[in-house]
């Protein structure tokens, strides 16, 4: 069981402040870009291309896919994360990856990172299929559990918040419920999977 949405939440208003900077350089920054290149292969974003960022964080892949010509809103758990993302010119907004509404689709989603800290990541999918367009596609980052996926399962249990790990075949069992096809899969580090679906018509 993962940690309540008032604790992921007042953890990363905490966490706001510092975190661009804790994962832009060092060991962090290399990972972290590591997955982002896997990231932008199955995402294959273009010029005017819709991207939702779900979990947007401080715009981390936002502002960098806004480089590149993208048209991206962004949506997540902490005011904190959405304040910075805003200042980077992000176009992003409070809320619950559960059950947030947008009231429009993307061809492109993304939702790079806050699965593991989703009480429900099977309803998360279903709320993100729901703003996947007929025939878009969304590309999830998320830990398995693997022996350094558990290591990283108990640095976050020691800063105070219980995360899940999720088998590939048990996500891909919950993008097939959320009427999502996965047809393309990555592992760009010992900790973390990403998984392309793609939404029929």
């Amino acid at each position: 069981m993962s940690s309540s949405t008032e604790e992921v939440r007042a953890h990363y208003d905490r966490e706001a402040a510092d975190y661009q900077s804790r994962f832009s350089s060092g060991l962090l920054g290399r990972l972290r870009e590591r997955q982002r290149a896997d990231i932008l292969a199955l995402l294959e974003p273009s010029p005017g291309d819709a991207i939702l960022d779900a979990g947007c964080g401080t715009g981390f892949d936002a502002v960098p896919l806004m480089e590149l010509g993208c048209e991206v809103d962004g949506v997540d758990i902490s005011p904190g994360m959405v304040e910075i993302a805003r200042e980077r010119g992000v176009n992003a907004r409070v809320g619950d990856l559960h059950d947030f509404d947008l009231g429009r689709t993307y061809p492109k989603v993304l939702c790079a990172g806050p699965l593991e800290f989703c009480h429900s990541p099977g309803k998360v999918l279903h709320t993100l299929a729901r703003h996947v367009a007929p025939h878009g596609r969304l590309v999830a980052l998320f830990p398995p559990p693997t022996l350094v996926g558990r290591a990283y399962q108990l640095h976050h249990r020691r800063n105070g918040l219980r995360i899940q790990l999720y088998p590939v075949d048990r996500m891909m069992a919950w993008m097939r419920a959320a009427g999502l096809e996965p047809d393309a899969l990555r592992r760009p580090g010992p900790f973390t999977a990403v998984i392309r679906a793609r939404k029929h018509a």
